[in-house]
């Protein structure tokens, strides 16, 4: 697993309603892939699968990442607690794209509102776009408060997070 840190995340509320620090990542983001993928080649490794993942405004920036990353580098691509997806063709396969999104996450409620003028389309729209079953939301210490949905995706245990790890391996996933 390798954990992807190399650009200046929006540091409030008021940044992330734009989607100009995903557009600055996303060729970062897309030489940082390519270069896992050519150096796993050239090593004569058997090229383990490589999944995507991206959370909130990161799946923003993922997405504009594939979007400028050469076709056959991303195996699998995960946004979930989506705001949405900048329009420009992920190279990554159709069958291999997994929208992972609860219904309750307030990420999905903002989504719909705004009608993707902000951070593009929601995935939930595009048939190439598996809709996975997260079950239900789980709990994070008993909180109750808004966003904790939208922070409950990993929480271990969870299946939110077993239908994640199952695309990470490539079995199959429950959809909706």
């Amino acid at each position: 697993t390798v954990s992807y840190i190399g650009y200046d995340a929006p540091s409030n509320l008021a940044q992330a309603a734009f989607a100009s620090s995903a557009n600055d990542a996303g060729q970062d983001l897309s030489e940082f892939m390519e270069g896992l993928h050519y150096n796993r080649d050239v090593g004569g490794d058997d090229n383990p699968r490589l999944t995507l993942m991206g959370h909130s405004y990161g799946s923003t920036t993922a997405g504009v990442g594939l979007n400028q990353t050469n076709t056959e580098v991303v195996d699998a691509f995960i946004p979930y607690g989506t705001p949405g997806l900048l329009d420009g063709g992920l190279s990554v396969p159709d069958d291999e794209r997994y929208l992972v999104q609860h219904d309750s996450d307030i990420i999905e409620d903002a989504n719909y509102i705004f009608s993707g003028a902000v951070h593009g389309y929601h995935p939930e729209s595009d048939p190439s776009f598996t809709n996975v079953d997260p079950g239900q939301p789980a709990e994070m210490d008993g909180a109750k408060k808004i966003g904790a949905v939208h922070s409950s995706y990993l929480v271990d245990g969870s299946e939110s997070q077993s239908q994640i790890a199952r695309v990470v391996i490539g079995e199959k996933v429950d959809v909706r």
